[in-house]
């Protein structure tokens, strides 16, 4: 019990003493009154003792964070142990072998492994050659002159003119000048046709038709060659190595090379006429024939390959150009022997 001193009365009491108990004050009075205070509890923060609980805390979860990340790792490692035991066959030395060590070497695998040596490097491909000469491909018909047309609409002016795109790409490819009498559904005469093979210097002339048949029914099909009736050499061996090399990309069957006109060996076409180069008429096949229209529609890119290879392959055996590609004839390639070469009086032969 804690004794503390009187404090002074203002009501003519004397206090004779006071006691504190805890949280509750006795104030005892002359005239035998007690009074009874109690006080409010008033909490103190101990900030001491909480950082040091608070430092306790972290130290406590870092250990344990420690202890968790030991054991995951642990477990782990022992998975990793255990697939690293696996074994694998290795077929070249025909024996298992456990992932992580070497094979043991045995006479029978050191001659396997002497065996296997690097692939040698694959040469360059060497460079397409530029072959240095000209050729007017002639698409033949064109606008309101269709020419053929076939039970399914296709027109043969139409067929010609894709035809002759793709053998002017496949001799692009090649390094051949191409020259060509149309590129659009438009109508050429013959006269310009011929001119301008003869003024651009062409050395070859190749006019891309079709063949067709009143009667569909006949079974006439096959690629024919006309040339000059006067069956000029060098004609003839252009046209030779055309129906060649149409008749190995696969056709259904061969006419042969014939002069003059279509059933008529008196007459010739103009553009083999009227042209001073080598020159030649394709019929590629009859467009009023299914197994030709679909052997062509199968078949077109050999084809146009076909025909270029032909192409230059005649320049070769002409001397126009050598095995290098490089041009050997000076001036533009004359055909001799043509019969009735017409050439405009202003178009001089030869000319550039």
């Amino acid at each position: 019990m804690e004794r503390m001193s009187p404090p002074p009365d203002m009501s003519g009491r004397k206090v004779v003493y006071t006691e504190r108990q805890g949280r509750i004050r006795y104030t005892y009075y002359d005239d035998g009154l007690v009074k009874i205070t109690k006080y409010k509890h008033k909490s103190r923060v101990r900030w001491g003792r909480v950082i040091v609980a608070l430092i306790f805390f972290l130290l406590c979860s870092y250990a344990v964070a420690h202890l968790i990340g030991a054991v995951a790792s642990a477990i782990s490692g022992k998975k990793k142990a255990a697939s690293e035991k696996e074994f694998i066959f290795d077929s070249s030395i025909s024996e298992a072998v456990e992932v992580g060590k070497e094979p043991a070497v045995t006479p029978e695998t050191e001659s396997k492994a002497e065996e296997v040596k690097p692939e040698p490097e694959k040469p360059a491909e060497p460079e397409v050659k530029k072959l240095d000469f000209k050729v007017c491909l002639d698409p033949g018909h064109g606008d309101y002159d269709v020419g053929i047309m076939n039970a399914q609409g296709v027109t043969e002016s139409s067929q010609n003119l894709e035809f002759a795109m793709l053998v002017k790409e496949q001799l692009e490819a090649m390094g051949v000048s191409v020259v060509m009498t149309r590129t659009d559904n438009v109508n050429v005469s013959m006269d310009e046709r011929c001119s301008l093979a003869n003024k651009t210097g062409c050395d070859l002339f190749i006019s891309l038709h079709m063949s067709g048949s009143n009667d569909p029914y006949d079974g006439s099909k096959g690629v024919t060659v006309l040339i000059n009736n006067a069956s000029p050499a060098m004609d003839s061996l252009l046209a030779s190595n055309i129906l060649d090399a149409l008749s190995k990309a696969g056709i259904s069957q061969s006419n042969g090379v014939q002069p003059g006109f279509m059933g008529m060996p008196e007459s010739n076409y103009q553009i083999n006429t009227n042209t001073v180069m080598p020159s030649c008429q394709v019929e590629l096949g009859y467009l009023t024939s299914d197994e030709d229209a679909l052997l062509y529609n199968e078949k077109k890119l050999d084809y146009a390959k076909a025909v270029a290879e032909a192409a230059a392959k005649t320049a070769k055996e002409l001397n126009v150009i050598g095995d290098d590609g490089k041009r050997l004839l000076t001036g533009q390639l004359m055909s001799e022997g043509k019969s009735h070469i017409i050439v405009n009086e202003d178009t001089p032969i030869g000319s550039v």
